[in-house]
């Protein structure tokens, strides 16, 4: 070949003939050490152009690298599709012509291919070719991206490194469609490799995915062990980034099924029932809200006192509202926290309206906490507000994942 494009320097009708065009000879030339060829263009060159004339020179300094390029791919590689900045390769680039039969793409395009290479590879194109006439186009229900990604795996050649999840999710696919083994372990390899895009170390739920679907098992354990290390699926952010990976609806459906009740428990659980900490608490030391939510009888015990164990009537709210707000929508949890409901918290079918009162060293009797709350709707209402404040806070992400459909995953 390289003779070949020494050869074509010295043709009196090629393109970049030092008779023809001796400025993009001598680039030619000179850049790939072509001595001969230069000396003898340089000598054409001169006798063409002054460069001493301000035009001359000028011309010489606009002549690119990249239009040389683009010269010597127009004469030497025209099924190259002339690869420069401003243009694209063709999808069957490479399959054009040498072949012994054509395959067809669904969208239309055509790949001239060896039979022997793909009987070699699938018993299935084994098959197909024995029945099949080779003088016609076989018809593929795969896109010719996806055809073309199959050839070259194929082919005797390096695997082609893919960094799309959907790509790869179509080559699983179609390997196991057409039970090509070599690419399939091959494709496994890439999700295992540390360099790859794909690698199940850099990119844990896309390949718990793709390993899930198509039935990898070794590959979809490794990507759940580091999936568990990398993300808090009991945490928004967490189920988030999960939700995202999903390939399918079908799939992120039943992350989001199973995913969100989870995240709301866990968060619910962790505020309403810890009454020791904000902002639950009520008698800590600075929490304003003693004296308006709790009776003369009860204040003591709490007043300079950090306890686990709340008030009847807090233990009580915080169970009810648990148990009405945990498998609804977080937009409809607001109406749920108003003062109005305290009543309905408090007295419950299963539960006594009466008990006695906590008091620091002995027992008093009728605790009316009940009584003292049901006048400090203002203090009461203020404490809700914050903790259903803190509530959303915690669980923005949930609330923005049960407002989006499926098919906006």
């Amino acid at each position: 070949m390289k003779a070949r494009l020494r050869e074509q320097l010295k043709m009196a009708d090629s393109p970049v003939s030092a008779y023809s065009n001796p400025l993009a000879a001598v680039c030619v030339a000179s850049s790939h050490g072509f001595t001969p060829e230069a000396d003898i263009v340089v000598q054409v060159a001169m006798k063409q152009y002054d460069f001493g004339k301000p035009e001359d020179l000028k011309t010489y300094k606009l002549l690119r690298p990249s239009t040389i390029t683009d010269t010597v791919h127009s004469i030497f590689m025209p099924d190259e599709n002339n690869l420069n900045a401003d243009s694209v390769p063709l999808v069957n680039e490479g399959f054009t012509q040498g072949g012994d039969m054509t395959l067809r793409s669904t969208d239309g395009f055509d790949f001239s291919v060896h039979s022997v290479l793909l009987s070699l590879a699938s018993p299935v194109f084994s098959d197909l070719l024995l029945t099949g006439n080779k003088r016609e186009a076989i018809c593929f229900s795969e896109k010719a991206k996806v055809l073309a990604l199959m050839l070259k795996f194929i082919y005797p050649r390096p695997a082609p490194i893919i960094s799309s999840v959907d790509l790869f999710d179509n080559a699983l696919r179609v390997a196991n469609k057409y039970q090509l083994e070599s690419m399939k372990q091959r494709l496994q390899e890439q999700l295992t490799r540390v360099e790859s895009p794909l690698s199940v170390l850099s990119n844990p739920m896309s390949v718990l995915y793709l390993a899930s679907l198509h039935g990898l098992t070794a590959e979809a354990e490794l990507a759940a062990n580091l999936a568990s290390k990398h993300y808090n699926f009991s945490q928004g952010e967490g189920l988030k980034k999960l939700l995202d990976a999903a390939l399918t609806p079908s799939t992120a459906a039943l992350v989001k099924l199973t995913g969100i009740p989870l995240v709301k428990t866990r968060v619910l659980t962790e505020v309403l029932f810890h009454f020791e900490h904000a902002p639950m608490t009520i008698y800590n030391d600075g929490a304003p809200f003693l004296d308006a939510l709790a009776c003369v009888h009860c204040r003591e015990t709490f007043r300079n006192f950090r306890r686990q164990s709340p008030p009847e009537w807090q233990f009580r709210w915080a169970h009810w509202i648990y148990d009405e707000i945990k498998d609804r929508p977080i937009s409809e949890w607001k109406g749920y926290f108003s003062h109005t409901n305290v009543c309905r918290s408090f007295y419950q079918p299963h539960l006594q309206p009466t008990f006695c009162a906590y008091r620091y060293c002995n027992i008093a009797p009728d605790c009316v906490c009940i009584s003292v709350i049901t006048d400090s709707a203002t203090q009461f209402q203020k404490w809700a507000n914050g903790i259903f404040e803190h509530l959303i806070s915690r669980l923005s992400v949930i609330a923005e994942l049960e407002s989006r459909s499926i098919t906006q995953f």
